[in-house]
């Protein structure tokens, strides 16, 4: 969803670079200079070993407090980079803009050879916004939020899951299988498309919740509508507890009585946008999509 197409210059910046990719590291420096050069504010924090322990924060706390006064955040690696940041300064809602230097980047806006065009459009301010929807997960004390998925599963364990979802004054909605996937529309091209599940115009308000190999087999995918509350509880036969994993990154062990609580987050997603982002153009882009009238045209 476009929510602006009236937007600001640019004057403060701050580059997250994946430390792990000597690319996103190169282009990182390379921008701070092509930034600075043109008057603009421009950081980009050292990352080096703070995402080597994912259950540690300390990575988060540099992210948001190196980014919560900048207009624009620039991402330099493939989604991985992207979610985490997410995570990082959500609350801020500070507009991004992800490019890819390696990897599909399913999620960026463009590829690195095409950063003069991005350089001259964020200080021009020629840019839209588009919101992406994000998701609460909670369980007890502890919270998330994320923006493709939180997964359901067994962990380590051979033995099948029970997976129970609760709505308020509804019939709950059981199953057995390996798990469970729970994710926005951004989500269902990630591990939900794999799983089985639809692919979403990111723009729609809804949760997709997948099944992982269910059984029966007739439980499909389906749909919940946003405003709802859902509680999801689930064991493992022979006694041993389900595993959550957020947005592939983190993961938490759920113990016996725990509830898995999910609600749509207050805050959004501010995708920055240099030229039109259309889902099945950057479906057949990365995907290799094919028109099927092509392929007849080839034939004939």
């Amino acid at each position: 969803m476009i929510i602006s197409t009236h937007m600001k210059h640019i004057r403060k910046i701050t580059i997250i670079a994946n430390y792990r990719k000597k690319k996103a590291l190169e282009a990182g420096s390379s921008l701070v200079n092509e930034f600075r050069s043109k008057g603009i504010d421009v950081s980009m924090p050292d990352l080096t070993g703070y995402f080597d322990k994912p259950e540690e924060d300390e990575g988060y706390k540099v992210i948001a407090s190196s980014s919560r006064e900048a207009n624009a955040l620039i991402i330099l690696g493939g989604d991985g980079t992207l979610l985490t940041t997410v995570r990082a300064i959500a609350q801020y809602e500070i507009p991004i803009l992800p490019i890819n230097v390696s990897g599909m980047g399913f999620l960026s806006e463009i590829d690195y050879t095409e950063k003069e065009r991005a350089l001259e459009a964020l200080i021009k301010g020629d840019y839209t916004l588009e919101r992406r929807m994000l998701l609460n997960v909670e369980v007890g004390h502890w919270k998330s939020i994320y923006l493709n998925e939180l997964v359901i599963h067994r962990g380590l364990s051979t033995q099948v899951a029970h997976i129970t979802i609760n709505r308020e004054g509804k019939v709950p909605i059981t199953f057995s299988g390996d798990g469970l996937v729970v994710s926005t529309p951004t989500g269902s091209t990630a591990y939900s498309l794999s799983a089985g599940g639809p692919v979403i115009d990111p723009s729609l308000d809804l949760v997709l919740y997948t099944p992982i190999c269910p059984h029966p087999q007739f439980i499909a995918p389906f749909i919940l509508p946003t405003y709802e509350k859902v509680k999801i509880t689930g064991k493992i036969a022979g006694g041993t507890n389900v595993t959550i994993t957020v947005d592939g990154q983190v993961t938490r062990d759920i113990t016996k009585n725990d509830e898995i609580n999910i609600s749509k987050s207050k805050y959004n997603l501010s995708l920055i946008r240099i030229k039109e982002w259309e889902l099945f153009r950057v479906l057949r882009e990365r995907w290799n999509w094919r028109d099927m009238r092509e392929d007849k045209a080839t034939e004939e």
